[in-house]
């Protein structure tokens, strides 16, 4: 198990709790992990950041994790379909 953080619907949150898996693995096999899990009955996905405010709040976590590797490389939601970088997106939620 990773470490994990709620985001408190009392403090601006939307109720999630996010957790943080230090796995050296492709994005598929992150993918693929995260959708094996579950909290209280809800599946686990790959975060897909939806606002500015949520994005703040994972990045405020980043510093508390210990991955062994560059921290700025952390697989979310979201894949290109295309090779080009005007590529279509899919959004994992």
């Amino acid at each position: 198990m990773g470490k994990q953080f709620y985001w408190d619907p009392s403090q601006g949150g939307n109720g999630h709790t996010y957790e943080f898996v230090n796995n050296d693995v492709t994005w598929d096999q992150a993918y693929a992990l995260a959708s094996q899990k579950s909290l209280n009955g809800q599946s686990g996905y790959l975060v897909t950041v939806t606002s500015s405010a949520e994005l703040s709040f994972i990045g405020s976590h980043m510093n508390e994790i210990s991955v062994g590797w560059d921290a700025r490389d952390v697989w979310i939601g979201a894949t290109c379909l295309t090779s080009s970088p005007m590529g279509q997106f899919i959004m994992i939620a």
